[in-house]
């Protein structure tokens, strides 16, 4: 008998939240960047200062320097992102 096959999961409501979040430690990386430098501004104080785990930053975007370079996109793109 063969396997049924299983539809996707996709939630609107879900992707909203996590680009939600997504953009909230990107806000607070940021900050911490220009407050702190980029040597003193740790994932966990990243974490820590956008409400969510220390997994979450890193399940997003994987290290310091990644983060650092998705907020270099965001500037470039400018606030009207497409």
């Amino acid at each position: 008998m063969a396997d049924p096959v299983k539809r996707p999961y996709r939630s609107r409501r879900r992707w909203e939240q996590a680009e939600q979040t997504r953009e909230r430690v990107l806000d607070a990386a940021g900050a911490l960047f220009r407050e702190r430098g980029y040597e003193r501004a740790t994932i966990a104080a990243v974490a820590a200062a956008a409400g969510v785990a220390d997994e979450t930053v890193y399940g997003h975007f994987g290290n310091e320097r990644t983060l650092l370079g998705q907020l270099v996109q965001r500037a470039v793109r400018g606030a009207g992102r497409a």
